[in-house]
Parts: C-alpha cells; sequence; structure tokens
C-alpha cells in the first residue's frame, strides 16, 4: 500500500508540474501577444497621423522599433522599411496592423515575434531543471506522505479497531471490520462448537471411524477404531493396511479411494463387524476415504436365532401335524376298530391342542416383540394374580403330587394382567413339571424396597450351569427327551423374559443342579 501511495504522489506531483510548464507559457504567450498586437495597432495609429501631418519626411526622421509600408491608392508603394512582407514560420510570427489616411494611401506597420513554440523551445532547459527539482522533491515528499498516511492504518488493531482522529472517514470500514470480527467471532465459536460436538459424538460412538488419505495413511481415528485394532498398532500417518492384514480389507480400501463404495463383513475374534469403505471426494477429486465399521455380532446372533427358530418352528409344527395326519389317515381307511375310536380321536385333540397352544405362544411372542399388545396398561394387584394361576394348576398340582404355597401380600403395578398371568403361570407350570416326586413349589409376592416382585421357588431338577444362560431362549430344552415326555411348546421362559421386558421388569435365575431353581421377577418402583 505504501508503493503505491508514494507512486500516485509522485506521478501527481509529475503530471501537475508537467501540465504547469505546458499551461503557464501558453497563458503568458497568449497575454503578451494581446498586448504585442495591441501596441502594433497604436503604432500604427501614431504613425498614421504623423505622415498625415508631416508625410514623408516624418517617416524618415522617427526612429523605428516596427516594419513600415506606405503605399498610395493604386498601390504604389511611397515608402517601405524593406520587411513588412515577411511570412510567418514555426518559430516566427508577424502581427500586422494598417491605416487608411484621407487621401487613400495606407500605412501598413507590422512586427515580427516569436511563437508559443519558440517560446516553449527557449524554456525548455528552465522546464528540464525544474523538472529534475521536482522529482527530487516529490519523492521525498512522497515517501514522507506515503508513510506518514499509511503509518495510522498499519497501527490499527484488526481484533478491536478503534476510530482515531486520523482518519474519521475510515470510521465505517473499521465499524464495518468490527461487526465482521464480531460474526467471525460467533462463527469460529459455532465451529468450535460443532468441531467438539462431533469429536464427542465419534469418540463415545460404538461404531470405528478410520479417515485415511489417498495414499492409505490414516488421518484420524476414534476410540472405537483404536479399541477394534488395538493389537495391531493404529496410529496416525501409518498406513492402513497395518491396522488389519486381510485381502477382503485391502480390496474394500482400494476400491474406495478409486472412487467406489465397498462393504463386506469381517470376522474379528468372536465378534462380527460389518465394514462399509467410501471414498471422500473434494472439488472432484478423491482426497481420501472413510472406514465405518459397525458391530453386528448381535445382529447376526439374532438372525443365527432366528434361523434357528424358524427351524424349531417347523419341527414343532411337523411333529403334531404329522401325528394328526398318520392318526386321520388310518381311521378314514377304516383300520381302527370301533372301540379304539376314542381314543385316537383323544390323541387328536391332544396333538391339535399342541399346536394351538404353540400358535398362540408364537402370537404372544410376536406380540411382545413389536409391542403391540391389543390392550392398555392399568393397575394389577400381583398377589391376585397369583391366587388366579394356583386356581388354573390345580387340576396339574394335584396329578403331580408337588406341595405348591403361596404366601405374600399385595402389590400393585402398572400391567397387562393377561400377560402377568401367562407369565406367572409359565413359571409354576415348569417349576411343577420340573420338580421331584414329592417336591415343593413356592409362589412369593411383595415388596422389597419400594419395588413389587414376584418369585417361584422349586426343589426341582435344577438346570446345568452352563446351559442357565440360555433356558430363556425360543424352543431352548436342557433335556428335550424329558420336554417331549411332559408336553409345552419350549416357549415358556422366552414369554416369561418379553413380558417382563415389556413390563420394564428385570428376571434373575438362581439355579443348582438336582437341587432346585429361583426365578424371581422385580418390577421398577
Amino acid at each position: 500500500m505504501t508503493k503505491k501511495i508514494f507512486r500516485s504522489i509522485l506521478a501527481v506531483s509529475i503530471v501537475a508540474f508537467l501540465v504547469s510548464a505546458v499551461l503557464m507559457p501558453v497563458i503568458i504567450f497568449r497575454y503578451f501577444e494581446t498586448q504585442f498586437n495591441d501596441e502594433v495597432i497604436t503604432e500604427a495609429e501614431i504613425i498614421s497621423f504623423g505622415v498625415a501631418e508631416y508625410g514623408l519626411e516624418y517617416l524618415e526622421q522617427i526612429e523605428r522599433n516596427v516594419d513600415i509600408l506606405w503605399v498610395d491608392g493604386d498601390g504604389n508603394q511611397l515608402y517601405s522599411t524593406g520587411t513588412t512582407d515577411g511570412e510567418n514560420s514555426l518559430l516566427v510570427n508577424y502581427i500586422t496592423s494598417e491605416v487608411q489616411l484621407e487621401d487613400g494611401s495606407k500605412i501598413i506597420v507590422s512586427s515580427a515575434h516569436g511563437t508559443i513554440w519558440a517560446v516553449m523551445l527557449q524554456s525548455l532547459w528552465i522546464v528540464a531543471t525544474a523538472l529534475l527539482i521536482v522529482i527530487i522533491f516529490s519523492v521525498i515528499l512522497a515517501k514522507a506522505l506515503s508513510r506518514k498516511i499509511v503509518r495510522p492504518i498499519n497501527n490499527i488493531n484488526l481484533e478491536d479497531p478503534q476510530v482515531r482522529d486520523e482518519y474519521v472517514e475510515l470510521s465505517p470500514l473499521l465499524h464495518r471490520i468490527k461487526r465482521q470480527n464480531e460474526l467471525i467471532t460467533l462463527q469460529l465459536d459455532d465451529l468450535k462448537l460443532r468441531k467438539q460436538e462431533f469429536e464427542d459424538i465419534t469418540e463415545n460412538m460404538g461404531e470405528a471411524l478410520v479417515v485415511i488419505d489417498n495414499s492409505a495413511d490414516i488421518i484420524t481415528y476414534n476410540k472405537s477404531a483404536k479399541t477394534l485394532f488395538e493389537s495391531n498398532g493404529l496410529e496416525y500417518g501409518v498406513s492402513v493396511y497395518k491396522a488389519h492384514e486381510g485381502e477382503e480389507f485391502e480390496n474394500a480400501v482400494k476400491g474406495a479411494l478409486a472412487g467406489s463404495r465397498c462393504e463386506f463383513e469381517l470376522k474379528h475374534g468372536e465378534n462380527v463387524y460389518q465394514v462399509f469403505t467410501n471414498p471422500v471426494v473434494v472439488d472432484g477429486k478423491i482426497s481420501g476415504a472413510l472406514i465405518f465399521v459397525v458391530d453386528i455380532t448381535e445382529k447376526a446372533a439374532r438372525e443365527s436365532m432366528r434361523q434357528e427358530f424358524t427351524s424349531n418352528v417347523s419341527h414343532e409344527l411337523k411333529t403334531p401335524l404329522t401325528s394328526i395326519s398318520g392318526i386321520s389317515e388310518i381311521m378314514m381307511n377304516g383300520i381302527v376298530k370301533p372301540e379304539d375310536v376314542a381314543g385316537f380321536a383323544e390323541n387328536i385333540h391332544n396333538e391339535a391342542g399342541r399346536l394351538i397352544n404353540l400358535v398362540n405362544d408364537i402370537i404372544k411372542l410376536s406380540q411382545l416383540d413389536e409391542n403391540s399388545i391389543p390392550l392398555e396398561k392399568e393397575p394389577v394387584d400381583l398377589l391376585l394374580v397369583a391366587k388366579e394361576v394356583k386356581t388354573r394348576l390345580r387340576h396339574v398340582i394335584a396329578k403331580s403330587g408337588v406341595e405348591f404355597k403361596l404366601i405374600g401380600e399385595s402389590a400393585v403395578v402398572e400391567g397387562i394382567a393377561p400377560i402377568l398371568s401367562e407369565m406367572l403361570y409359565n413359571l409354576c407350570d415348569n417349576a411343577i413339571k420340573y420338580n421331584k416326586k414329592n417336591g415343593s413349589v413356592e409362589l412369593t409376592v411383595g415388596k422389597r424396597e419400594g419395588r413389587a416382585f414376584v418369585s417361584v421357588k422349586d426343589t426341582g431338577i435344577g438346570i446345568p450351569r452352563e446351559a442357565q444362560s440360555r433356558v430363556f431362549e425360543r424352543f431352548y430344552r436342557v433335556d428335550k427327551s424329558h420336554s417331549r415326555e411332559i408336553g409345552g411348546t419350549g416357549l415358556g421362559l422366552s414369554i416369561v423374559k418379553h413380558g417382563a421386558a415389556y413390563h420394564g421388569a428385570e428376571v434373575s435365575l438362581y439355579s443348582k443342579l438336582n437341587e432346585g431353581t429361583t426365578v424371581e421377577i422385580v418390577f421398577k418402583a
């Protein structure tokens, strides 16, 4: 900026001088030319007056500083100095004035003087000298002025611009800079906040995130990525191929850096991950890639459970249907004796009952999974539900010979009575079926630390430790042969688990082989 001001001041000074150097001679020349012309006219009038009075004698006696020509009316020369017919040139210009006398003769007076070009040519050395002096002083002055002009501007604090007396004219600009600073500060604060939010999100997200440049070197990664690839030493600036050595992983990264989105499953230890690689495009060019890793272990397990569930349902449906189909075919062909028809019909009825119970349990589980129970929650007394369950099981209790005790107090929860009843029924039914001869079942209802609970304790065969974590899975049976004998769909405990989750309750199981099992449901306060 200083150089620009310096050049501007210097240029203005030189141009002003040159303009002045041109205009001043012209103005002065015009002034003196007018004066000179007036003098020639005056001189012509004086001479003509003298000639009129004294004739030729007057012309011969006067001192001349002009050229004089006297001609008669016919143009014949009466007197001449011999130079009145001079021609104008670039450097010389003649001014002529003529006066006609009473006798018809004319006095012609002329005088030569320099043209404007002659004047300028004569003053050229003066102009050159003056120009040199002006340039020297202009350079000195321009430097001093430019520094003086720029110094206050350079001293302006752009972080907090204040209007100074030297440049009040800059106040609109300074106010604008101040507002712009405030806006930039707000934007930077917002950017920092968003950056912090992004870091907080990426650092606390369960999915692994790795960003690489177009050379496959790691730019950044989050905590989950570090945990996932910890054994491989994930580091900034290191090739991502060192994080996981595998052909599929390497091909996916290379595909992303080539502009393609890739996806594949990666097994790492006991977990299963879904890996996504996406190119990062900036201004139409690939500058790197994002590697996003999602833990799908649970999803894979659910898919495995779904397949197992489908297989189990098919098997559970096939068994009674096969039995019904076989018995009905025997009866249809007339092979059954009349006295055996009732027995076969009972078998068909029992197998059909098994199918109905299985379908009903599947429907209940589906409703619990999808939270689509067609009933609203309401206050339910668990003690009343327990008494109703005991009544429903009275024939099973009597037949089994197991001692059944119901103890406790009123405990009201927000829930759906039919589901709560089904949960307690399944727990008590299992406690009776898997009990020992002359065993006992204790159903307890009450409150503990302000939370309602239900406990079913039996003295049965117990559950092996390795099977305790799976008994709530659908169709899982510890002893399949024994389970087939005593009936059931294999969905009872699964309904208990999902029903508890639907009510926001917690289920816990305590069991010891050959000593018994206790299942407790604790509801939220």
